[in-house]
């Protein structure tokens, strides 16, 4: 359990390559306006080009995401805070306009229970 805090491993929080994984469960009313305080000001609404539904928020620098979205080998309602940070790249490393790319380094899942 190497880099938890003792919060979470009370919580019972698990490791993933990505940073957190599952931390629990919600209503999806209480999801989506955790994701949309997530995104913070300015984030721009994800819509399912399907059905016309807002399905999640990007903030406005790109850095934050937001998603709900059912997950079929679960079967089950699942969302997504996902945050990024800006990296140097290998491939262009010696072009500094071009050395910056965005990684995700969180992807913290919360079950949807209605």
């Amino acid at each position: 359990m190497d880099n938890l805090t003792d919060s979470q491993i009370l919580l019972g929080v698990k490791q993933s390559p990505k940073g957190l994984s599952t931390l629990g469960n919600s209503s999806r009313t209480e999801a989506m306006n955790a994701g949309k305080s997530w995104a913070g000001q300015g984030a721009k609404d994800i819509i399912d080009k399907t059905t016309g539904e807002i399905i999640g928020y990007s903030s406005a620098d790109g850095m934050r995401a937001f998603r709900i979205q059912f997950k079929p080998k679960e079967n089950m309602v699942r969302v997504n805070f996902q945050e990024n940070v800006m990296i140097r790249t290998e491939r262009n490393y010696n072009d500094y306009n071009k050395t910056w790319a965005p990684k995700q380094i969180r992807n913290v899942h919360i079950d949807i229970l209605d």
